[in-house]
């Protein structure tokens, strides 16, 4: 290729899984992070590479050994992503960058949101149902993906003295 004034050589390197070797010790992955992360896209569906990977990322720079992970999983094969996120299950894995942070932290609360609104929705028919107020199906499902804490909390009140659920439904 030429740029101007400048010549520039391409080389293509080609390597396969006989190139990159399996790294299996937590010491190596440590020794050479870039080299642990091409292991892992290799090999990484073998649990005790991907296992040596994590162990060895702990030893890291607190900066670098995110970056390594998110590198890893990237490039794994779909069964290599996958042993990396079962054994994440079980880590203690710390969320570094400010990023993920952010978005773990969002996350975690839209889910505790959602797991209280679901709860009281099915609490709300629950109750219903053992006050002998049996709700349609779509009085169900109105129900079921309200997320309004406020209008969720009033059914919850009226729950008890409403004498049917179109009157629980309406709005006060």
């Amino acid at each position: 290729m030429v740029a101007g004034d400048l010549t520039v050589t391409l080389t293509t390197c080609v390597c396969g899984p006989n190139q990159i070797p399996a790294i299996t010790r937590a010491e190596e992955v440590a020794a050479d992070p870039a080299l642990a992360t091409l292991s892992v896209m290799q090999h990484g569906a073998r649990k005790e590479v991907s296992e040596a990977f994590l162990a060895g990322l702990d030893s890291l720079d607190l900066d670098d050994a995110p970056r390594y992970y998110e590198y890893g999983h990237d490039m794994a094969s779909l069964a290599g992503k996958r042993m990396l996120e079962e054994l994440m299950t079980t880590a203690t894995w710390p969320v570094f960058s400010p990023f993920a942070k952010e978005h773990f932290g969002k996350g975690k609360a839209e889910g505790v949101a959602e797991g209280i609104a679901e709860g009281m929705a099915t609490a709300i028919v629950t109750f219903l149902l053992a006050r002998g107020l049996t709700p349609t199906a779509d009085e169900q499902k109105q129900i079921k993906k309200t997320t309004d804490q406020a209008r969720l909390d009033n059914w919850i009140r009226r729950a008890g003295t409403v004498t049917s659920v179109a009157e629980l439904l309406e709005e006060q």
